[in-house]
């Protein structure tokens, strides 16, 4: 698999990962790692590495080993404290960009679409009423998606391989 994913703890980090690659990154939210991103996250591994990079702290460990043994072959990026460019926060988001670039060269080659899906017409396909929150949520659940923008949701569907006409089958 020449495909990843990267797995980090919040916003921030993900900002700043997202300023070095065009990978697909998922948000844990910190420690309470949902059930909804483990799913999403055993569907991803089907088709792409799973890459964790978390904070050098016991927070950071515990949602590495709390993913890791829920995946079969994740890849854990150590980020040690002395590459933190800052004393009073200890975080992804706090690394010099170089360091962080160089620990995630050897997965820096971008995660493949595996199915394409016109974005408008997917967005107009009224038999899944997605605006009903309790329809959205069983489709989310169905597909092992994470809550988000339609346009989140539509990138989740294309990198986990799923087409209009598997919607279209198993919604008919």
């Amino acid at each position: 698999m020449n495909s990843c994913v990267f797995v980090v703890e919040g916003k921030t980090d993900k900002a700043l990962l997202q300023s070095l690659t065009n990978n697909y990154i998922v948000i844990t939210d910190g420690t309470n790692v949902s059930r909804e991103t483990i799913n999403h996250l055993q569907a991803l591994e089907k088709f792409h590495n799973i890459v964790i990079i978390t904070d050098p702290d016991i927070n950071g460990t515990k949602i590495s080993e709390k993913i890791g043994n829920s995946l079969n072959n994740p890849i854990i990026i150590n980020v040690l404290r002395t590459e933190i460019k800052t004393k009073r926060k200890i975080g992804v988001a706090e690394m010099d960009r170089i360091a962080l670039l160089n620990k995630i060269s050897e997965y820096n080659y971008g995660t493949k679409i595996i199915a394409t899906i016109d974005y408008y017409p997917f967005w107009e396909f009224s038999r899944l009423n997605l605006a009903n929150k309790a329809t959205k949520q069983a489709f989310l659940n169905e597909y092992s998606l994470m809550k988000g923008s339609t346009k989140s949701i539509h990138q989740q569907l294309q990198y986990l391989g799923i087409t209009f006409k598997v919607i279209a089958e198993r919604n008919t």
